[in-house]
C-alpha cells in the first residue's frame, strides 16, 4: 500500500483514483469496488464488527485505497502500512453536503423498499464509525456544524507521512 485516502466520498476521490492510476499507483481500491465485489462486504463487516482486519487481504494487488470504507480506518491502515502517504481530499461542507444529498442521500431516501445489501452495508459501516460523544465534532443537522469542528477536525497525522500524492514513496 503506497497510499491511503483519509477523505469521504464526494471529495474528489473518483478523480483522484483515476489520477493515482494514470501515475502509477494503482489498481486503486475504492468503494466501487466493494459494490462491485459481493464478497468485499463480507471483509468489512468482519473489520466493522471487530473481528480480524486482515488488511494484507482485503488490500491485496491494490497499491492505493480512497473512499469509505476505508476512509474510516485510515489512522489503523497507516499503522498498519507505516510507509504509505495519506491523502485528505476535502470539500467546502456546504457544498458536500448539496452534492451528497442530491446523489448518494437522494437515491437511498427515493427507495421505499428495503434497502439493497451494499446500502446496508454502508449504513451499518457508517453506524459503527460514526463519532462519539468524545468526538470533536458536533453534529446539529445538516448545514450547521459547531465552532470546535470547523477548525479542521479531520486533518491527516501530522507525522511524516502526512504528504500529499504528488510525492508518495
Amino acid at each position: 500500500m503506497k497510499v491511503i485516502g483519509a477523505g469521504f466520498g464526494r471529495t474528489g476521490t473518483a478523480s483522484l483514483k483515476q489520477a493515482l492510476e494514470i501515475l502509477g499507483y494503482g489498481p486503486c481500491y475504492h468503494m466501487s469496488e466493494v459494490i462491485a465485489q459481493p464478497h468485499r462486504v463480507r471483509q468489512w463487516l468482519d473489520v466493522g464488527e471487530g473481528r480480524s482486519a486482515g488488511w494484507d487481504t482485503i488490500f491485496a494487488g491494490y497499491a492505493s485505497t480512497l473512499d469509505w470504507p476505508a476512509a474510516a480506518y485510515w489512522r489503523e491502515l497507516a499503522e498498519h502500512y507505516p510507509d504509505a502517504k495519506v491523502v485528505l481530499t476535502v470539500r467546502d461542507a456546504e457544498r458536500w453536503y448539496d452534492s451528497v444529498s442530491a446523489t448518494i442521500f437522494a437515491s437511498a431516501l427515493a427507495e421505499r423498499r428495503p434497502l439493497p445489501p451494499h446500502r446496508r452495508i454502508v449504513r451499518k459501516l457508517v453506524a459503527l464509525r460514526a463519532p462519539t460523544s468524545r468526538s470533536t465534532r458536533a453534529w446539529r443537522g445538516p448545514r450547521s456544524w459547531t465552532a470546535s469542528s470547523t477548525a479542521a477536525s479531520t486533518t491527516a497525522p501530522t507525522s511524516s507521512r502526512s504528504s500529499n500524492a504528488t510525492s508518495p514513496r
